[in-house]
């Protein structure tokens, strides 16, 4: 605990424009707190915590697989250039890692999209099994891309359309957390849905560099306006934990401290370099029960994503 009570500068957080002869347009930054725990995870855990989200869409009106495919390529550029972390790498070195994203011309841009939106053939859509057989894909993918979307069509309809689709997102957890998978996929179904209905057009707003603009500030730097902060390094004061924020990290890193010392009946995990089988298992629940389940969560102040959590955790 005692290695907490230092000075701290959260200004190397910031972005920085790439520097040096013949870099490309970008911006760099280090990761940090739970940017690089993740990282670590990822590296020497076997790709834990990488993230997945999945949806299925039922359409009102049918679609052709070629407006569906050039659509949801549209879109996808177009989320690229409001939420370009999605098109971020990590860099740097194993102690300090970086995020560092690059713009592009707009035929890279084409480039980055055909490779990273996955359409795959029309069929009978099992996300859950696309999940399981992506999982065993290690992130980095081949390409160097740390994020990707599979477009999942149904079964064809006898004029050649499709009614339903499946989205599957595959993420590197440094990019961003489960709450901005959310808020990244429903920016996309807001514009994909516009698109498709014909009364929006993404390519005739977007220059592509100006997403830079767009680029979100590490959580440091957005939350330091409202929460107590370290102490400097230009400061005299000397760090205790009298201050609150290391009163606050000492509180937490103790919390966790003491639930990692709970194994919750599991044995360490043998030290082999295979990369784990993904297993599932899955639980119905009536809907009394789930209105239980919500009640008790509601009670401790919990949503439904904590106790969910929580059992993946223990399982």
């Amino acid at each position: 605990m005692a290695d907490l009570l230092a000075r701290y500068d959260l200004e190397k957080f910031k972005w920085k424009p790439l520097e040096g002869v013949g870099s490309p347009k970008g911006c760099v930054r280090l990761l940090g707190g739970g940017e690089q725990i993740q990282d670590i995870q990822n590296r020497h855990f076997k790709g834990l915590h990488t993230l997945f989200f999945g949806l299925m869409i039922d359409l009102h009106d049918p679609v052709s697989i070629a407006k569906l495919t050039s659509s949801a390529q549209e879109c996808w550029c177009s989320l690229r250039f409001e939420f370009p972390t999605i098109a971020s790498s990590i860099g740097g070195s194993d102690e300090l890692p970086t995020l560092i994203y690059t713009t592009g011309t707009p035929q890279e841009i084409d480039q980055w999209a055909q490779r990273t939106l996955l359409v795959h053939s029309p069929s009978y859509v099992d996300l859950e099994q696309l999940r399981v057989d992506e999982s065993q894909k290690k992130v980095p993918l081949p390409d160097g891309d740390y994020c990707q979307m599979h477009l999942v069509p149904g079964e064809l309809a006898n004029d050649g359309t499709v009614s339903t689709f499946g989205l599957l997102l595959h993420c590197h957890h440094s990019l961003c957390d489960g709450s901005a998978v959310k808020i990244i996929l429903n920016f996309y179904l807001d514009q994909l849905a516009k698109v498709l209905s014909g009364s929006h057009s993404m390519s005739e707003s977007v220059q592509w560099g100006h997403e830079l603009e767009n680029i979100p500030p590490a959580v440091f730097n957005i939350l330091n306006a409202d929460e107590v902060l370290p102490i400097p390094p230009d400061s005299a004061e000397e760090p205790s934990f009298d201050n609150e924020y290391y009163k606050c990290m000492g509180s937490v890193l103790a919390g966790l401290d003491a639930m990692n010392k709970d194994a919750h009946g599991l044995n360490d995990c043998r030290q082999d370099t295979e990369w784990p089988k993904t297993r599932r298992a899955s639980v119905l629940f009536t809907r009394e029960e789930s209105a239980r389940i919500i009640a008790a969560a509601r009670a401790f102040g919990f949503t439904l994503t904590h106790p969910t959590l929580h059992w993946q955790w223990s399982s």
